[in-house]
């Protein structure tokens, strides 16, 4: 007597059916001696902007250099040694090599008055050229060699306020003409509380005298500022 097949009787013919195809396929493709991986495509990432690190700069790309600085903390306490990495990333089709002396560049800080600070590297850093060689795609991280920092401002010279009331004896007030006196020089190891903004003028060039054979990144590029912000110990 013949019996309507149910649902569950027509699914399990069904996977029996798929299974025996694909062993006939997989048996054709071992003995055709073909790979049996499939690549599956992975569906695109529309949040993946949301997994940038806040606190990086925007990427700079220069002739196929790109430059990325980030503080390791966006706050700190007024006595706390602060820390800006740089990542060097080839985004070129050639293989070349970056080298710099103590320091890669200028690394300024700017409160939100406009004074402004150099970080400069200890003197007693080892004066030795550092020299990677990055394929392309690849990246390399490393420490700005920040130690003391160095007021560079200039500050501008006001006309003095003459008396209200002068005797026509006194003598003309004397007017020095020039360029404007610079700020007297003001080195520190920590800075006052404040907002910063960080920017690294990088500057590479080729050490050829000492790697002859290398193709070096030779050139200058201005990272993208970061924001860094110093408090007092009690205010954090």
């Amino acid at each position: 007597m013949w019996r309507t097949p149910t649902s569950s009787s027509v699914a399990v013919w069904r996977a029996a059916a798929l299974l025996a195809v694909g062993g006939i396929v997989l048996g054709w493709l071992l003995l055709e001696g073909r790979p049996t991986v499939w690549a599956v495509p992975v569906p695109d990432n529309k949040d993946s902007n949301s997994s940038k690190d806040p606190m990086a700069s925007k990427p700079v790309l220069k002739d196929g250099l790109e430059i990325i600085i980030r503080p390791t903390q966006g706050v700190l306490w007024v006595k706390e040694r602060p820390n800006i990495k740089i990542t060097y990333t080839n985004r070129s089709k050639r293989v070349f090599s970056i080298a710099y002396l103590r320091s890669p560049g200028i690394c300024t800080w700017t409160d939100s008055k406009g004074v402004t600070w150099r970080w400069d590297p200890p003197k007693e850093l080892q004066s030795t050229p550092r020299c990677v060689t990055l394929e392309p795609g690849s990246s390399y991280t490393d420490d700005f060699p920040g130690y003391d920092f160095t007021r560079v401002e200039a500050s501008q010279i006001h006309s003095p306020r003459l008396p209200a009331e002068t005797s026509r004896d006194a003598a003309p007030p004397r007017v020095v003409k020039g360029p404007p006196i610079p700020a007297p020089l003001i080195r520190s190891p920590h800075l006052p509380a404040e907002t910063y903004t960080v920017t690294i003028k990088i500057t590479l060039r080729a050490w050829k005298e000492r790697w002859p054979d290398l193709d070096f990144w030779v050139g200058e590029v201005d990272s993208h500022p970061v924001r860094v912000t110093i408090v007092d110990a009690e205010k954090r």
